[in-house]
């Protein structure tokens, strides 16, 4: 193609790539809350920031606590920062120093404001992909000038959202912060790097370059240590083909790293003592208290498969992508936290060695370009390598070694698409080509629904997306595809005798996001059913007596055998609130109602009903039933809603909603928070408040404990306002 159609191309791809990020990156519905770039902020990176500016390196909070001095950090009394350090009676941030230092450390001493987290993860994480694509650029300029457009335009696509992006800058925490700036790092070495860089007429400033910005990664997270090494391959070809001064060569090599490795190790000898203690061991959380090992070669193993062995788990529903099955973990593994399976790279380099294998003109290729690309995988290896044996995991990591892994498969299928080919090996580019787009489909469903996070702080965005979303799911259950609705069992018990049991009879959902019914079977042949809303419990049935051997027919009416309540299938629901259809809970036994609750479910696919087992989540009960599950079938959904007789229908439905209807007077404007509502408990609760500007307005706040606070902007009254106020406020949690 013509060069200037490949910029334009360029151009084009990689601005939609950033508004994606950019959008992704918002903390609220409103942009004005949103990205944060005036007043303070209480994270702890500017809690650091406003430390150094008052002249030490401690977060600027005060103490509340006197811990005895026997007591180790997991045993501090509460209050504490959860996942800071604490040390000496001060309280340290174990993250890396650099995105602090270098970005909002000069931000806030220049401007006086503070620069939230998910902006600082949105400035990296831009950062990072403009490198990435830099080096692409440069690779593809030398090596593939000319590539298909479409597939141009895929790979800068890709570059930018098909690695760890997305993840990063939707949640944009102070846990996101270091990842983020470890990716900006990285791609910066590698667009600097002389071996990618080949045309520079410096090279070795280029290499003091990449040298400097793999000591900067190292700040943000000091697994980059393991990439150093890799500067070793372009240093050798320097000194064979330039033949550069030995002391020059050694300089640029190792100086600016190393000038940052004092810094950092003068860093920690000012904060804990020691040169190479990051405060690591001093973290005030569960890992410290647990025992279990850092790391182990038992590791590297299970870490593999859920990282680059395991698709996520796919739902019809939006956003389609969930987190694999991880909850089975070997003895001694600390880490829970959910991950989302990278299959797609693994099948994508798996295509691309089957091509080697088949073209001889491509294996000529990536013989001849073996520099670079020795390159790549020294910088992406050792970090991988050495976070397959840790107790800990999540998607977060990826950012160590994912996006150079994806900058090789990118440039590795540049040579491919440019290389003639007979029949087989076009089938399999375009195959390559699907998984591509599959992986990017991924990352970014992935990513929108990660923690859920995305669902709590951008409600009404989540809606609309999902309004959309599930409009395929809807026409394949219009053709017979999708069955929902409740379902019936026989069941026979067996007879115990030996104490009690708690076994699965049906589990509905995904992994980490499963309902399911079970039994507890006691001596004495008694039973007692009950529903596990996974992580959350459920109700329970009374104590039931049982003949062993004998078939009971059991039915189950719950909300995860529904799909959302966004889907076109409420529409058909008529008078039926869909809120109540989604948190009914009803098991019969043999026709006599047993459980008849209101609670909370997870949409789980259809085609997830398991029956006798669950081998999805792993929870206390035991993961197979004893007894045998002789029929099961699926019944029409639940006939109307028929409201009391003592209410009209539409206050029946607002009152099973879980109504409020508050009065209140105008207020002179001088707090700034008035309590309105408050549900939950502490660490799980919401609170609604209220704000009066002046007589005539006033601002609603919502913050739900630990994922958001949703502010509604100014709201104002007429002019001629007298009296009351009503407000109404629907909690569907409170269903009744």
């Amino acid at each position: 193609p013509a060069r200037g159609l490949t910029a334009v191309v360029t151009f084009a791809t990689a601005l939609l790539v950033l508004l994606v990020l950019g959008w992704l990156a918002k903390s609220s519905d409103t942009w004005s809350a949103s990205l944060p770039v005036t007043g303070q902020q209480q994270d702890y990176y500017n809690l650091l920031v406003e430390g150094m500016l008052q002249g030490r390196l401690s977060l600027d909070i005060e103490v509340t606590f006197a811990p005895p001095d026997d007591a180790p950090p997991p045993r501090l009394p509460q209050p504490y920062l959860q996942d800071a350090n604490f040390y000496d009676g001060r309280y340290f941030l174990y993250y890396g120093v650099v995105p602090a230092v270098v970005l909002m450390l000069p931000y806030t001493a220049i401007t006086g404001h503070d620069l939230g987290t998910n902006v600082v993860v949105l400035i990296l994480v831009a950062a990072g992909y403009l490198a990435s694509l830099g080096a692409y650029q440069r690779l593809r300029r030398h090596l593939f000038p000319q590539i298909h457009l479409a597939a141009h335009g895929l790979f800068v696509v890709a570059l930018g959202l098909g690695a760890i992006q997305p993840f990063l800058v939707v949640r944009g925490a102070f846990y996101e912060v270091p990842a983020a700036g470890v990716y900006a790092c990285l791609m910066a070495a590698a667009w600097a790097n002389p071996a990618i860089n080949t045309g520079s007429s410096r090279p070795l400033v280029s290499l003091a370059l990449a040298s400097l910005a793999l000591g900067l990664a190292v700040g943000c997270r000091p697994v980059a240590i393991f990439a150093l090494p890799a500067l070793l391959l372009p240093a050798w070809q320097i000194y064979r083909t330039r033949r550069h001064a030995t002391s020059r060569l050694l300089l640029a090599l190792l100086g600016p790293a190393a000038a940052m490795g004092a810094l950092l190790a003068a860093y920690n000898h000012a904060r804990f003592g020691s040169p190479l203690e990051f405060g690591f061991r001093y973290g005030l959380n569960s890992f410290f208290a647990s025992h279990d090992p850092l790391y182990s070669w038992r590791f590297i193993w299970p870490n593999l498969v859920w990282y680059y062995g395991s698709p996520p788990s796919i739902s019809p529903y939006f956003p389609f992508f969930f987190p694999v099955a991880g909850s089975f973990r070997p003895a001694g593994y600390h880490g829970v936290e959910a991950v989302h399976g990278q299959l797609w790279l693994s099948l994508a380099f798996g295509v691309t060695l089957i091509a080697a294998f088949c073209s001889p003109a491509f294996r000529a290729k990536l013989r001849e370009q073996r520099a670079w690309l020795l390159t790549l995988f020294a910088l992406a290896l050792p970090p991988f390598a050495f976070l397959l044996t840790l107790t800990i995991r999540g998607n977060r990591y990826l950012a160590d070694f994912q996006p150079m892994l994806l900058l090789a498969l990118i440039t590795i299928l540049g040579l491919w698409f440019t290389t003639a080919a007979r029949t087989p090996t076009v089938i399999l580019r375009r195959i390559a080509a699907v998984i591509v787009t599959c992986g990017l489909l991924a990352s970014v469903g992935s990513a929108l629904q990660q923690f859920d996070q995305f669902r709590n702080s951008r409600p009404e965005a989540f809606r609309r997306l999902e309004t959309w979303g599930n409009l395929p799911s809807a026409l394949a259950a219009q053709l017979g595809w999708l069955r929902y609705g409740p379902v019936e069992i026989s069941v026979r018990f067996p007879s115990v005798t030996d104490g009690s049991r708690y076994e699965t009879l049906i589990v509905a959902g995904v992994p980490e996001y499963t309902d399911a019914l079970n039994v507890a079977l006691h001596p004495g042949n008694q039973i007692e059913l009950f529903v596990d809303h996974h992580s959350y419990g459920g109700p329970k049935s009374p104590m039931i007596n049982i003949e062993p051997g004998r078939t009971y027919r059991i039915g189950l009416q719950m909300g995860a055998l529904l799909p959302p309540i966004n889907h076109p299938f409420f529409r058909d629901a008529r008078n039926r609130p869909p809120i109540i259809m989604k948190r009914e809970t009803i098991v019969t036994l043999d026709d006599t109602t047993v459980i008849d609750r209101s609670m909370g479910f997870y949409d789980a696919p259809p085609w997830s009903l398991s029956l006798g087992e669950n081998l999805v989540t792993k929870n206390p009960f035991d993961t197979k039933f004893s007894g045998t599950i002789t029929h099961f079938r699926r019944l029409p959904p639940a006939p109307p809603y028929d409201p009391p007789a003592s209410l009209d229908p539409a206050s029946a439905k607002l009152l099973a909603a879980g109504w409020f209807a508050l009065a209140l007077e105008p207020l002179v404007a001088g707090r700034t928070r008035y309590p309105l509502l408050g549900t939950g408990q502490a660490g799980a609760g919401n609170l609604l408040s209220i704000s009066w500007l002046d007589d005539k307005s006033f601002e609603l706040a919502l913050d739900t404990w630990g994922y958001r606070y949703v502010r509604s902007g100014p709201i104002s009254l007429p002019t001629d306002f007298r009296g009351s106020l009503q407000l109404d406020i629907v909690i569907p949690s409170l269903l009744t």
